[in-house]
C-alpha cells in the first residue's frame, strides 16, 4: 500500500503563486540567489579599491577592452578609414545651418544624422554629438528618425557657438532595425552571440566622432556628448570608450544593478541599455570608466526607471575616485519631475559644456526650441538597398563557426586537443558560475565562498512498494540550487556503498511526483516482474526509472533552479524580466541550473563518499547534463543523453558570450573525448570531420548511437 506524506510546500504562497506570479516558489528562489549575486557583484566593483591615480590608470586599459567585448564591438583599430558620408540637402535660417547626413559606420550600417552649425565661423568650434533617446515620429507610417523629436537640443547647441549633430538610433531612425530581441522577440540567441543594439548604438557614436573631427569646422580636442533615457546609456557608453570624448553630460541614462535586479526596474528598459554583464560589472564601473574627464550626471527626482536612489549611489562611488585628482570634473544635478526631458536638466547640460567646453560662465539668454518642420529634417528620399540595419543582430559580432574550424585548424596531437578541452571547460566554468572585475593585478576579486554544497532531506520518506523516495535540496552557501528526489530499495544496506545514478529529470517527472498528494489521481494498475511497484503507480516515467533500479544502486533526480517545486514561466510578463535579471548579473537561467546540477553532483559523491556516478538525462535536460558533465568529467563515469541539438545555443541555452568562444558540436566533442557518452542522435553528429578526426587519431571515448535508451 503506497504511503502518501504531505509535500513540504508552504500552502499560503502556493495560493499566491497561482494568482500572483511574484508569490511563485521559483521566483522567490530566483530573487533570493540573484540578491546574493548583487551583493557579491558590489563588493567587486567597489570603487573604493584605488587609493591612487596610478592604481585606477593601471586598470582602466583591461577594463576598456572588457567593456569593449561586452558590447560586441569589433576593435577599435579596425575601424574602417571611409565614412562614406554624404550631404543630401542643407536648412537655413539667419543664424545656423543644417545638413542633412548619412554616413556608414560599417559597411550597409547606415547612419542618419542632422549637422547644425553657427552661419558664421571664424574658427574651429567645439562639437557637441547628441545621441537619441526613445522618441519615435512618423508620418504616414514613414520613420522620419528620432533625430527629429530632439531636434532642439543640437539647434540651441549651434545658437551658442557650437557643431553639434544628432544621429539616428536603428530601431526608431530613418531605417528601423530592432532593439527589443530580448523583450519582445524572443531572440535569446542575442547574448549567447555577445550582441546587443547598445553594442550598435556605441559604435555608431564613436564613428559620429570619427565623422564630426574631419570636419574642417571642428576642433577636435574639445568634443562633448549628450543625450537623454536611451541616449543617455549611449553616452555613458562612447566616452567610457572613446578618449577623444572630452566632456560626457548623460541625462537618466544610467542606475546601478540593485535597481535593475533586486527592485526589478529592468522592466521599464529596452534592451538596448544593457552590454552583456560578461565580466560581473555593476554600473559604477562603466561610470568610471569616463574618469578623469568632465562628467555631470542629470536626473529627475521621481523617474520610475532611473531612480534617484540608484543614481545617487552610482554618483557617491564615483566621488571617491573623482576626489583622487579630478574632484572638479564630476557634477550631479537633478530636478524635479519624472521621465522627461526638463528644461532645467537642460539649462544644466548647456552650462557644464560651456564651462569644459568653452572655459566659459555666461548667462542663458535662450531655452531650447524645436525649429524645423520634422519632415524637413529627413535624409532619405528612398531606403539604400544595400542597408544592413535591419539584419544587424545578424552580423554585427562575428561567432565561431566551429571552434576547430577547416582540417588544418583540427588539433594536431593529444596535447593541443587536451589544452583545447581545458580552454572550452574554463570558458563554459567561468559563464556558469559567474565572472568578476579584478581592478588591481595583483589581487584577487572577492569571489563566492568555497563552502561546499550539502544536501538537507526536506521530506519524509514515501513508500513505494520495494522503494523509498526522499526528496533533498541541494544547498549552496545557504541557498537552494536544486531539489533532488532520491530512490533506492526500501531494505538497502547502509553498510554497503551503492552505486550512484544522477537523472537530470524533465519536469513530467516533478509532476508526476506532485500527484502523490491526490490518491484520486494515482495510477492505479498493476505490474508484476523484477521488483517493479505493485499497486499504485506515479505514471510510465516512474514505472520506467523503477524497472531500472537494483538493490544495489541509489537514483537521485536532480531539478535545479526553474524546475521542480520551483518551476515558473520565464516567457510571461514577469518571467521574461527575471530571466533578463540574470544576464545583468552575469549569469543565464541556463548557466544556473548547470551550476546547480554540478552542485548537486559534487553533494551527492560527498554524500555517498564515491569518486565517480553516472550521468543521464532526458529530453529538456540534455543540454544542461553535457555542460554540468565538462565541468568536472572525473566525477563522470558515463553519461546518457536523450539528444542534442547542435543548435541550442542559437535557440535559447543562453551562456553570454558562448559562440564567440565554441558551439555545442564542440563541447560534445571535448565531454566525449573523456566520457563513455551515449547519445541518441549521435550518428548525425559521427558525420562531422571533427569527430571522425578525433575518434581516429586521437583518444576520443565511445560516443554510442542507440536506438533506445532507457531513460524517462
Amino acid at each position: 500500500m503506497l504511503l502518501l506524506v504531505a509535500l513540504a510546500f508552504n500552502p499560503i504562497l502556493l495560493a499566491q503563486s497561482a494568482s500572483n506570479p511574484e508569490g511563485n516558489l521559483g521566483i522567490e528562489l530566483t530573487r533570493q540567489a540573484l540578491s546574493s549575486r548583487v551583493e557579491q557583484i558590489e563588493r567587486a566593483n567597489d570603487l573604493h579599491a584605488f587609493s591612487s591615480q596610478e592604481q585606477w590608470n593601471q586598470s582602466q586599459g583591461k577594463l576598456r577592452e572588457q567593456l569593449i567585448e561586452m558590447l560586441g564591438l569589433p576593435p577599435m583599430e579596425s575601424r574602417p578609414s571611409q565614412l562614406h558620408a554624404v550631404t543630401t540637402g542643407t536648412l537655413e535660417l539667419d543664424d545656423l545651418v543644417v545638413e542633412k547626413i548619412h554616413f556608414q559606420s560599417s559597411p550597409g550600417l547606415y547612419v542618419t544624422a542632422n549637422l547644425y552649425r553657427p552661419k558664421q565661423i571664424d574658427k574651429p568650434l567645439p562639437a557637441i554629438l547628441y545621441v537619441c533617446g526613445h522618441g519615435q515620429v512618423k508620418d504616414n507610417g514613414v520613420s522620419l528618425g528620432n533625430k527629429t523629436h530632439y531636434q532642439h537640443h543640437p539647434a540651441w547647441f549651434a545658437r551658442q557657438g557650437y557643431v553639434a549633430m544628432a544621429i539616428d538610433t536603428i530601431q526608431l531612425g530613418e531605417i528601423e532595425g530592432i532593439h527589443h530581441g530580448l523583450y519582445r522577440f524572443n531572440r535569446w540567441d542575442w547574448p549567447s552571440r555577445g550582441y546587443t543594439p547598445a553594442g550598435v548604438e556605441t559604435w555608431n557614436a564613436i564613428r559620429a566622432v570619427d565623422y564630426l573631427v574631419t570636419r574642417p569646422e571642428v576642433d577636435a580636442s574639445r568634443i562633448g556628448i549628450t543625450g537623454r533615457s536611451g541616449g543617455g546609456a549611449y553616452s555613458w557608453y562612447a566616452a567610457a570608450i572613446d578618449p577623444r570624448i572630452r566632456v560626457a553630460v548623460p541625462v537618466a541614462g544610467v542606475t546601478d544593478l540593485r535597481d535593475h535586479i533586486v527592485d526589478q526596474i529592468v522592466r521599464g528598459h529596452c534592451d538596448c541599455m544593457f552590454f552583456n554583464n560578461r565580466y560581473g560589472w555593476d554600473f559604477t564601473t562603466l561610470c568610471a570608466m569616463v574618469h578623469p574627464r568632465a562628467l555631470l550626471i542629470g536626473n529627475t527626482d521621481e523617474d520610475p526607471i532611473f531612480p534617484l536612489r540608484g543614481v545617487f549611489r552610482v554618483q557617491q562611488q564615483l566621488r571617491t575616485l573623482y576626489a583622487l585628482e579630478s574632484k572638479n570634473n564630476l557634477g550631479i544635478q537633478w530636478t524635479t519631475g519624472g521621465h522627461e526631458d526638463t528644461q532645467e536638466l537642460q539649462l544644466g547640460c548647456f552650462v557644464w559644456f560651456d564651462r569644459h567646453l568653452l572655459d566659459t560662465k555666461r548667462k542663458l539668454q535662450r531655452s531650447a526650441e524645436p525649429l524645423f518642420a520634422k519632415a524637413d529634417l529627413k535624409v532619405f528620399e528612398s531606403i539604400p538597398q544595400d542597408q544592413r540595419v535591419t539584419d544587424v543582430q545578424d552580423w554585427f559580432v562575428p561567432i565561431a563557426s566551429s571552434a576547430f574550424g577547416p582540417e588544418d585548424q583540427l588539433p594536431a596531437d593529444q596535447a593541443s586537443w587536451n589544452a583545447r578541452c581545458d580552454a572550452i571547460r574554463l570558458e563554459i566554468s567561468e559563464s556558469v558560475h559567474g565572472r568578476l572585475p579584478q581592478f588591481l593585478f595583483d589581487k584577487e576579486p572577492p569571489g563566492a565562498s568555497q563552502v561546499r554544497p550539502e544536501l538537507i532531506e526536506t521530506q519524509h520518506r514515501v513508500s513505494q512498494g520495494d522503494w523509498e523516495v526522499s526528496q533533498l535540496e541541494c544547498k549552496s552557501d545557504a541557498i537552494p540550487c536544486a531539489a533532488l528526489l532520491r530512490i533506492r530499495a526500501w531494505a538497502h544496506d547502509e553498510s554497503i556503498d551503492p552505486a550512484v545514478q544522477i537523472v537530470v529529470a524533465d519536469q513530467s517527472l516533478w509532476d508526476a511526483w506532485t500527484t502523490t498528494t491526490n490518491p484520486a489521481a494515482l495510477d492505479r494498475q498493476t505490474v508484476n516482474g523484477d521488483g517493479l511497484v505493485k499497486g499504485q503507480i506515479l505514471g510510465e516515467a516512474w514505472r520506467t526509472l523503477l524497472a531500472q533500479g537494483s538493490p544495489n544502486q541509489t537514483t537521485y533526480l536532480v531539478f535545479p533552479e526553474g524546475r521542480g517545486p520551483w518551476a515558473w514561466d520565464p516567457t510571461d510578463k514577469i518571467g521574461l524580466h527575471w530571466r533578463r535579471s540574470y544576464l545583468l548579473a552575469g549569469w543565464s537561467l541556463e548557466g544556473r541550473q548547470v551550476a546547480g546540477i554540478a552542485k548537486s553532483i559534487e553533494a551527492i559523491l560527498a554524500e555517498h563518499r564515491i569518486d565517480q556516478c553516472r550521468l543521464k538525462a532526458g529530453v529538456q535536460m540534455s543540454v544542461h547534463a553535457l555542460h554540468a558533465a565538462l565541468l568536472s568529467p572525473e566525477k563522470i563515469e558515463s553519461l546518457e543523453l536523450h539528444s542534442l541539438d547542435p543548435e541550442a545555443y542559437s535557440k535559447g541555452f543562453v551562456l553570454i558570450g558562448v559562440l564567440r568562444f565554441c558551439d555545442l558540436k564542440d563541447v560534445l566533442a571535448a565531454v566525449s573525448s573523456q566520457i563513455p557518452t551515449k547519445l541518441r542522435n549521435a550518428a548525425s553528429y559521427r558525420k562531422l570531420p571533427l569527430f571522425d578526426h578525433l575518434e581516429n587519431r586521437l583518444s576520443l571515448k565511445p560516443l554510442a548511437s542507440t536506438a533506445q535508451l532507457s531513460l524517462p
